[in-house]
């Protein structure tokens, strides 16, 4: 009977585990510096994307306050306050200029349809961008559409029948005595300052997520 030489299969076998060791090592080594890789793409992409929507979210809150004012002074003008008349059209013009928020989502929707979310290993940070999407700008759509609502159905329909144009410039001021004017500002006027309010802190949100994601980047 042949003898076996079981330290040189030892040795042998050995040598095996070590290679299919080193060579599942290598593969989850290289496969970890793939997603790290694709993970970096796809924060900077975020980055620019975030970046460019607080940019258009700022500019939104400028243009909000611009129609805060003129809401402001029609509302008051309703219950007796003085305004200068011929400024009065301005100022009807402004409550019908609504753009809503649109943010830049190409990249969020590419990583959650591709279930790349988990790419982004800081659980925190990939809760915020999720928070952020699914949370915050579908609020901001929310406040939106309240507001165009209302303007379509209410303000719109009735400047267009009852304002009667003196000039081209100028407008019959009776229109303010109408009780129906006066409770359609005011409820155009509450839905704006709350959209104001969200946007303030979405615009917080926004300041927060974007140090945390630019950290996060080449880290």
């Amino acid at each position: 009977m042949k003898k076996i030489n079981w330290p040189d299969h030892l040795t042998n076998l050995l040598v095996v585990i070590l290679g299919i060791t080193i060579a599942f090592y290598l593969e989850g080594w290289k496969e970890s510096k793939k997603s790290y890789k694709l993970e970096q793409q796809y924060l900077s992409s975020l980055a620019t994307d975030l970046h460019s929507d607080r940019i258009y979210l700022d500019t939104l809150l400028v243009i909000n306050r611009s129609m805060e004012k003129s809401l402001n002074i029609l509302t008051g003008a309703t219950i007796g306050k003085a305004y200068n008349e011929d400024s009065l059209l301005f100022h009807v013009y402004s409550t019908q200029y609504i753009p809503p928020f649109q943010p830049q989502s190409v990249t969020y929707e590419s990583l959650k349809s591709t279930g790349n979310l988990d790419l982004i290993k800081d659980f925190e940070l990939r809760n915020r961008i999720v928070e952020l999407y699914e949370q915050f700008y579908r609020g901001s759509k929310e406040y939106d559409k309240a507001l165009t609502n209302h303007t379509d159905s209410y303000v719109q329909p009735y400047f267009i029948r009852n304002l009667d144009f003196i000039d081209g410039g100028r407008v019959k001021t009776d229109f303010l005595k109408d009780k129906e004017v006066r409770n359609m500002l005011f409820a155009e006027k509450s839905i704006a300052q709350m959209r104001t309010t969200f946007y303030k802190s979405l615009d917080s949100q926004l300041d927060s997520l974007i140090i945390q994601v630019d950290r996060a980047i080449e880290k």
